[in-house]
């Protein structure tokens, strides 16, 4: 059975990643367990095709791993907006790029984010051609990171895909997307409603994608990956299909309310600033359909979170 080496395997997107690749594949994670649970492999860490590795990726040496590893998923990552979290996201995606040419792995998988594109003002959809000003450090971080996949792949012959998610919702969500705005629905009996769009994509979507460049022979490349941009409207009318609340009292809420809100907790900055990203490349090269539709996403999401 091939090999493949997730780092962030504890997270929130390397342990569904890890799930769906255990059917084909022996994979083996490592996680400093800093921002990743081990209750995130409660699924599958007593399978034989799973070794996890507790432990910081920069501390990591040759003999802890097998050779003849296939495909590197680097998806660890520092959210925190600091210059320190920015030398520590580069060292760490150094040394995970070390790894995939000391194993002679053939590709190597760089979860990005749309936060490396910055906060660009167009009226089109941005894609992967829109020149990147990252304006915060995190953002930055995302960007070097990219040019070192691509630079160092490109010089040792080792395919890359890139992949800029906007933000991420669903079961085992850090964040927890959207669960105080379900809870406001189900005890308040409010529906918040405005046209501002905010770009998302259901985990399992995102798993999806990555898990399509382990099988395809693809050219390299960077990607944005999104089921698209859903309107504060959209969101609170499926949210209340889903628990049942047909007779909640329609709210509009002052795009001005929702930038105060964006400001002061520094979510949603690219919604405020309408920003609506375009995943047409990546859905074209690979004729890709997310599998799960917004309405699925959500309700799976709250049921994991005992919203009901």
């Amino acid at each position: 059975m091939n090999k493949v080496f997730i780092s962030g395997v504890a997270g929130f997107v390397g342990s569904h990643l890890t799930e769906s690749l255990l059917d084909y594949f022996e994979v083996i994670g490592i996680d400093n367990l800093l921002n990743g649970k081990l209750t995130n492999l409660k699924n599958f860490i007593l399978k034989k095709e799973f070794n996890f590795l507790r432990k910081d990726v920069k501390f990591l040496r040759d003999e802890n791993l097998p050779s003849n590893i296939k495909i590197v998923y680097h998806l660890a990552v520092n959210h925190n907006s600091t210059y320190t979290s920015y030398i520590d996201n580069i060292q760490t995606t150094k040394k995970m790029l070390e790894i995939a040419r000391k194993k002679d792995a053939e590709k190597f998988v760089f979860m990005s984010s749309t936060k490396a594109m910055g906060l660009i003002a167009s009226k089109k959809p941005l894609d992967e051609s829109t020149p990147c000003k990252p304006y915060e450090w995190y953002g930055k971080s995302k960007l070097e990171c990219e040019r070192l996949v691509k630079d160092f792949c490109e010089t040792y012959g080792i395919k890359y895909y890139i992949f800029r998610p906007p933000r991420i919702f669903g079961p085992r969500d850090w964040q927890k997307t959207f669960a105080d705005f379900s809870t406001l629905i189900l005890r308040a009996n409010i529906l918040p409603l405005s046209p501002i769009k905010i770009n998302l994509i259901y985990v399992k979507n995102l798993v999806e994608t990555l898990y399509l460049v382990s099988k395809r022979n693809a050219k390299s490349g960077v990607y944005i990956v999104s089921d698209g941009a859903y309107s504060i409207s959209q969101i609170s009318l499926t949210i209340a299909k889903i628990l049942g609340k047909r007779n909640a009292r329609k709210i509009k809420i002052p795009s001005s309310i929702f930038t105060i809100y964006s400001i002061f907790t520094g979510s949603f900055t690219h919604a405020r600033r309408g920003i609506v990203y375009s995943s047409k490349k990546f859905r074209k090269e690979f004729n890709f359909k997310p599998p799960y539709t917004f309405y699925r996403g959500m309700k799976e999401t709250l049921i994991y979170f005992g919203i009901k």
